[in-house]
């Protein structure tokens, strides 16, 4: 190997440092290094996990907020046909109310028109009479004596109806 130009214990030497390079390269370097390595593997596998428990408790916050949503939606809507329901049956009664007000009034109003009806007819009636009888006392007066016409005047009173007096 001299005549290549290889020296053996040049050689040896490189190899001997070779291994040693390489046993404390492996040692100090290479293992530190996949070690390395193997945690940050590991601690990425970790945050993966993390924001897929994350994502899913998302997931899980969503879907019930929606679900809350939902159910607020449901109760606001049954609030609106309760109250839409008791304004509606507060409307019917006042109607009603008003209407049996309404049919009271009228009722007031229709006593209150046949008892005037009533007291004309009876002043219509008095009046009617009292011109009757005026009439009668001068038709008899004109066509016949005193004490004649005091007596037929008696007897046509008598007949005409009985009229209350208002004084």
């Amino acid at each position: 190997m001299e005549n290549l130009g290889i020296d053996i214990k040049i050689l040896l030497a490189q190899v001997i440092n070779f291994l040693l390079l390489f046993v404390v390269f492996r040692k100090f370097v290479y293992r530190p290094f996949l070690n390395s390595i193997k945690e940050q593997e590991e601690k990425e596998k970790s945050a993966i996990k993390k924001i897929e428990a994350y994502e899913k408790k998302e997931k899980e916050l969503y879907e019930r907020k929606v679900a809350l949503e939902e159910a607020y939606e449901d109760k606001l809507k049954k609030m609106y046909a309760k109250m839409k329901k008791e304004t509606n049956e507060a409307k019917r009664q006042i109607l009603k109310d008003a209407q049996v007000e309404a049919e009271e009034i009228r009722k007031h109003n229709m006593e209150l028109i046949e008892s005037e009806r009533e007291k004309m007819y009876e002043e219509v009636k008095k009046e009617a009479s009292q011109i009757a009888l005026a009439l009668a006392e001068k038709a008899i007066r004109e066509t016949v004596g005193g004490d004649l016409q005091k007596q037929i005047t008696k007897e046509v009173a008598r007949k005409l109806p009985k009229v209350k007096h208002a004084d």
